[in-house]
């Protein structure tokens, strides 16, 4: 069994959704511990339903004060600003923690403010099932650690283009806010940086350059469309961009206006 096959099978057991802050590169480049796509913090249906919303920012404030917390290596629950209950289990790797695992109950619910107080009613043995779902998960993750790491250096070696490319997709995709380069991906998946740059120009189209900046472009019409008191400098941070100028530029180039413009033109 895969690490996704296992959270789905706990999603549709337990009537939970589960996503995972990944913090350790073994993820990415491993097939029995990469996640689909839907399976990353942030990115499940619930969490993409809910980003135009306007308590959407409040809750990626609320996420980044979890993984401060998180790197204690304590597990916490709470709700979140959408009133779903979720628990939050750090998994801690060779002394460090290597992702964090989410699980927030009921797949879809969005909780009212008529149910605010209903919502406290979660019970103590509903909440001990998730709690050792979670366990059960991350001492899945530990064991597979170990056997890749005892497998030795050089595991990485000699893979097909496909690995490459489905990797700078992921990796990407959980990091297009950060300031990341392709030195960053060719570290973690131990590869010289020259050969997968050129790996994925060839099989792109694209350099890793142009991929991140796309991924930040289609993400910033979220916000352009439905965030309308934040500044274009303000969105151009969150979307990963250092400099506004530089969002303009980029942003025209793929969508012939500047961001101010298409807000604008968005009704």
């Amino acid at each position: 069994m895969t690490l996704t096959e296992l959270i789905r099978q706990q999603e549709k057991s337990l009537h939970v959704s589960i996503s995972m802050e990944i913090l350790h590169p073994l993820f990415l480049a491993k097939k029995r511990l990469r996640l689909l796509p839907d399976q990353y913090l942030h990115h499940t249906p619930f969490c993409c339903s809910r980003k135009a919303g306007a308590s959407f920012l409040q809750c990626m404030l609320n996420k980044e004060r979890s993984k401060r917390i998180a790197a204690f290596g304590k597990a916490f629950s709470g709700y979140c600003v959408y009133g779903r209950w979720e628990y939050a289990l750090p998994v801690t790797l060779e002394g460090s923690v290597g992702a964090i695992l989410y699980y927030g109950d009921g797949k879809d619910e969005e909780k009212t403010a008529q149910d605010a107080v209903e919502r406290w009613k979660i019970p103590e043995d509903r909440k001990r099932e998730i709690r050792l779902a979670a366990a059960f998960v991350r001492d899945f993750i530990r064991y597979e650690f170990r056997l890749i790491r005892d497998s030795g250096p050089g595991s990485l070696k000699h893979q097909p283009v496909n690995f490459y490319v489905d990797n700078a997709r992921d990796f990407i995709a959980l990091h297009y806010s950060e300031n990341i380069a392709l030195s960053d991906l060719a570290e973690s998946l131990n590869v010289n940086p020259n050969y997968l740059g050129t790996v994925l120009k060839k099989e792109t189209k694209r350099t890793f350059r142009e991929l991140l900046n796309e991924r930040r472009c289609r993400e910033s019409l979220i916000y352009l469309q439905h965030h309308r008191t934040l500044s274009i400098g303000r969105i151009s941070m969150l979307c990963g961009f250092q400099d506004s100028n530089y969002f303009s530029v980029v942003f025209r180039k793929y969508y012939g206006q500047t961001p101010s413009d298409y807000r604008r033109g968005v009704r």
